[in-house]
């Protein structure tokens, strides 16, 4: 199916939002919205999935469930730079899970470790632990320990295998001047995991090419493999045999897709409108 058909199946969703009869104020108009949105992804998914041979029609398709999506928000109750920032890192986070997660895809979901694994292997460690026959220090060491890490959430954006080999990954869409306790959330999962499963591949992959000393932290740290802008999608090429920079080269273009008129409008409401739409360079 065809870029133009598929955003004028979604763009029809506005209609139905604005003409709902139920007198919605915005922000549950804004739901209504994302509800439909959803619900006609979910179909033209798995009609896609049926006929196609490849993972490029469920790029694009899931590229106008986004473009639509944006603008009839948009239109409902204008963006502002924080809104816009979350929303764009959603969509994008969820686009690159659709590279790993489809029936094209050689790469393979699987659990991924709990906190309780992580106590569980903490308090064995230290119970094969000899302190002079004292086992009152070891409880108090346990308890130091437990403290000190807290309520550890292990949970990634992804977590998979493929060739052999077990990948963690953590998607952002950027890092700017708020990340500080995102960053050191960051580097604490992966010294869990480098204690709990130290074989697994940990990967943050990030949207912009530009990004400050907050991810030059977690680059440095030897725990974590930074990837960013087109590199990224590389290396979700790499493990999952799924073309995607064929698609970001040649249909991706949020500037030439949106409704021109919406397109500048979010420009006067969103200062870094460019930045967050450029998913691709």
């Amino acid at each position: 199916m065809e870029k133009l058909e598929l955003l004028q199946q979604y763009r029809s969703i506005h209609d139905r939002v604005l003409h709902d009869p139920n007198g919605l104020n915005p922000r549950k108009l804004g739901q209504y919205s994302n509800q439909l949105h959803n619900e006609l992804l979910a179909e033209m998914t798995e009609k896609i999935s049926l006929i196609e041979d490849n993972v490029t029609p469920l790029l694009r398709n899931y590229y106008c469930y986004v473009v639509s999506m944006l603008e009839t928000r948009h239109r409902i109750l204008p963006y502002n730079d924080i809104e816009f920032s979350r929303r764009v890192g959603e969509v994008w986070e969820k686009f690159c899970n659709l590279i790993l997660q489809n029936q094209f895809s050689s790469a393979q979901t699987i659990d991924e470790p709990k906190a309780s694994d992580f106590f569980q292997k903490l308090d064995t460690d230290i119970n094969d632990l000899t302190i002079d026959g004292k086992p009152q220090k070891l409880g108090e060491l346990k308890d130091l320990i437990s403290s000190l890490i807290g309520n550890i959430d292990l949970g990634l954006d992804y977590f998979g295998e493929s060739n052999g080999s077990v990948f963690g990954i953590d998607f952002k869409s950027g890092f700017g001047s708020n990340e500080k306790g995102n960053t050191e959330r960051i580097l604490q999962v992966g010294r869990a995991y480098r204690y709990l499963q130290p074989s697994t591949k940990l990967n943050v992959l990030v949207r912009q090419n530009e990004n400050n000393n907050y991810l030059k932290k977690i680059e440095n740290s030897g725990i974590w493999n930074v990837e960013t802008g087109k590199n990224a999608y590389l290396f979700l090429e790499n493990i999952s045999n799924c073309s995607v920079i064929s698609f970001l080269e040649t249909e991706l273009s949020f500037e030439k897709d949106f409704n021109a008129e919406i397109f500048k409008d979010i420009g006067k409401t969103v200062n870094n409108r460019d930045q967050y739409l450029n998913w691709y360079s």
